[in-house]
């Protein structure tokens, strides 16, 4: 079974008050996921997505994409208490992009328009590297912007 890793930065999209996404980029995301999971039916039959983050915002859209078309579905969490370093707590995420970087065998990375987030790490983890499993990295308009596959 195919295992495809879709993450995105957790404030994609928000406006200014840092409220839920706004309606345009929730629109592009969710459109961009729907076709990623309906090629990737296609393409591999049977596939798991692994993501992070999704008790809001992206994650949370990727989440009920899976679950409203009945794909395999696995967040990878790290619960931690409230008073953990900030350094710790940085830390902590660039772990959890470790498990996932080691888990997938493709990758669809949706990036914050900035490129300042703890995603970076992940996206320098795939485009660093001599690894050839498939990545893609994809703007706030859901364009790739960086891949491996011609």
């Amino acid at each position: 079974m195919q295992r495809i890793v879709i993450v995105g930065a957790r404030h994609r999209g928000w406006n200014a008050e840092r409220s839920y996404q706004t309606q345009e980029a929730t629109e592009h995301d969710t459109d961009a996921v729907a076709e990623l999971l309906t090629k990737s039916a296609v393409e591999h039959g049977e596939f798991i997505v692994l993501s992070l983050g999704c008790d809001i915002g992206f994650g949370r859209m990727v989440l009920a994409s899976c679950e409203d078309r009945k794909i395999p579905f696995v967040e990878v969490r790290i619960k931690r208490s409230r008073k953990v370093p900030k350094d710790i707590y940085e830390l902590l995420h660039i772990a959890r992009h470790a498990a996932l970087f080691e888990l997938g065998e493709e990758f669809h990375l949706f990036i914050a328009g900035s490129r300042i987030s703890n995603l970076e790490d992940f996206v320098q983890r795939l485009e660093i590297g001599e690894d050839k499993r498939p990545y893609y990295v994809y703007d706030e308009q859901s364009r790739i912007v960086s891949t491996n596959q011609s």
